[in-house]
This record gives structure tokens, sequence and C-alpha cells, in this order.
């Protein structure tokens, strides 16, 4: 069923100042270059400004140092990304919810404890003294190990593994094909071959925590792989055993994190990023993308490049390396008037 709403009702529901029409229908959201009537969009960065006077939109919800056209409905607000999100759960159901209540499909173990209103989908695993927390939805083909514990409101997309023994706090979403809890990557040399450590350690990630598709968390060798609470982890990610990961972090797509890493709070990894084992990165630091770490970085430093330096001087190097081509002329120009200089010497 469509959900259909004025302008002026928006607007009361996320707040700002309507410039334009308050009786203006929305039924939908979309992007600023592809909205039409009827459809409300946001324009939160100024590089984009450009494609306000070109919108079919019916409204927009801008910042509020933008100019807005007057055959514009605008929505200032100071916050358009937040706004729009705000706006877009309106007019958005989730693209997927789990049922409530256990398949005939499912197999659970002994002991384990489930709580109320929970949705476990068709062909879930659920092994022997496992616990699932109130309202908590697992979806086909989820696999959650012995003796793991999973909070309440937590959302488990198909094809989840989580291994025995795993924490896992309350609210957390955790989307398809991501694997908690698998060994850590730990061999010694014996004789001309590896032979394994044992990971004896576990997986604990915190409450409000979201991971993306296909991301690794590995147990630890002893003791915690941790994961700080309100941490968000895109997409592809590698997190190594004992890492200790602070609270509300953000990882990006394809960051590789070596054993034994403890990053602080507040951190920001961009992606492709890569860190080496047993350093430190401080509360409020940022690694940008496909940055090299190989050693601690300072509380609220931004490092980039290969080892990772200062973001100040590698983009020094960086431009000066476009400057290679042209100094080998001037070098070879140099030589050839020394090499004539040379000539005139008697």
């Amino acid at each position: 069923m469509s959900v259909q709403k004025t302008l002026q009702q928006i607007c009361d529901i996320v707040g700002g100042t309507l410039l334009g029409d308050p009786d203006c229908p929305i039924v939908s959201v979309a992007s600023i270059d592809e909205a039409e009537k009827g459809q409300i969009s946001f324009l939160a960065n100024r590089k984009y400004a450009r494609l306000l006077p070109q919108t079919r939109a019916s409204a927009v919800i801008v910042p509020p140092e933008l100019e807005v056209p007057a055959e514009i409905n605008a929505l200032v607000h100071e916050n358009p990304s937040m706004a729009f999100v705000k706006v877009t759960a309106l007019f958005s159901p989730p693209l997927s919810t789990a049922r409530n209540g256990i398949s005939e499909k499912a197999c659970i173990g002994e002991s384990v404890r489930l709580g109320k209103d929970v949705g476990i989908e068709d062909y879930v695993v659920i092994a022997e003294g496992a616990s699932i927390g109130d309202r908590t939805h697992l979806f086909p083909f989820v696999y959650v190990g012995k003796d793991t514990q999973i909070g309440s409101d937590c959302v488990l997309y198909p094809n989840v593994t989580v291994r025995e023994g795993t924490i896992i706090g309350d609210r957390v979403i955790i989307h398809s094909g991501t694997v908690i809890g698998a060994d850590g990557f730990g061999y010694i040399p014996v004789d001309g071959r590896h032979v394994k450590i044992p990971q004896t350690g576990i997986v604990c990630i915190e409450d409000d925590v979201e991971i993306g598709a296909n991301a690794t968390i590995d147990r630890a060798r002893f003791g915690r792989t941790v994961i700080g609470r309100g941490t968000k982890i895109d997409n592809l990610v590698m997190v190594a055993h004992n890492v200790k990961v602070g609270e509300n972090s953000i990882i990006i797509a394809q960051v590789g994190i070596s054993g034994s890493t403890e990053i602080g709070r507040d951190v920001i990894l961009a992606g492709q990023a890569g860190l080496v084992g047993h350093i430190k990165i401080g509360d409020g630091a940022r690694v940008t993308a496909q940055a090299g770490v190989t050693k601690n970085v300072p509380p609220g430093a931004i490092v980039g490049g290969t080892p990772a330096r200062p973001l100040d001087q590698e983009r020094k190097a960086v431009a000066a390396t476009y400057r290679i081509p042209q100094l080998l002329r001037e070098v070879e120009e140099l030589r050839q008037k020394v090499r004539a200089l040379e000539e005139r010497l008697p």
C-alpha cells in the first residue's frame, strides 16, 4: 500500500523550514538527478548544487546556506542527510523481514534457549547450548555454533555463519555471507612443514554493531577478538585474531586488519587500507584509502600512502611524482650543457 504525505506533514516530522507549497503531495523518495513529480530528494553537498535547477522532484531537502530557486519546493534543514534518512523510512518499508516463529525445517539442537518472538527461518541450524535473544531474526541457512550467545533484536541475513562460543550483543545486524569466529591464521614451521596453532579464543561483538556482506572476523588465539559497541563494518573486511576495535569506529570495504592490532574508538579505516599486526591506532584517527599502516598511529592523526605517513607529507610526495618527467628533462638538458662546457675547456 502506497504512502502519501504532504510536504507540511514531512516538515512536522523531520523539522526544518518549509519553502513553497505546504500541500505538495509526496509519495516516495529518489536521488536529485532521477527524481520525478511526487518524489522528494535531498542535496547535502554543494558541488551538486548545479543539479538543483534541473531536478524534476516535487521537493528537495537542502542546507540553510544553499540558494533555492523560487519555483522549487524546499525543506531547509541543518542536516539534510539525516532528514532524508527519516523521510526515506516514512516511504520505504524494510527490504526484507523475517517472520516470527520457528520453521519446521530449522534444525535446533538440545538445550538451545530461544527468546520471545524470535524468527527462525527454513534451514537455520542452531547447535546445542546456544541462546537467541528476544525478537532476533535468523534468515535461511544461518548457522549458529555451539554455546554461541546472540542478543535481542538482532538480524542475521542468509548464509551467515557464527562459529562456536561467539558472543553477540543486542541490535546487531550481520549481512549475508559473513563468517564470525573462523580460526585465526596461525602456524609454526616444524621440519619443513606448517603446524597449526590451536585457536581457542572467541569473538565478542558488542551492541549496535553492523557487519556487511562477506566479511570475516576470526576468533582469538587466546581470549577475545572484540568489535566495540556501535562500530560499522563494510563488505569484504578481514579482521584477524585478537584484534580489538573500539566503539563507534567505521571500517570500509576490503580493509584488512592483521592479528593483535588495537584500534581505538571513533576511528575511520577507508577502503582497502591494510594494517600490519601488533600496532595501535589511536582514538579518532583516520586512515585513507589503500594506505599501508606499518606502525602506530597517534590519536587524531590522518595518515595515507604506503608505508602510511601524515597525510600532508603523503600529498606532497604524490604531487612530486608528477614532476618526475619534467625533472628528468631538466637533468638531461643540464647534462648536455655540462658536456658542452667540458668540450670547450683546454
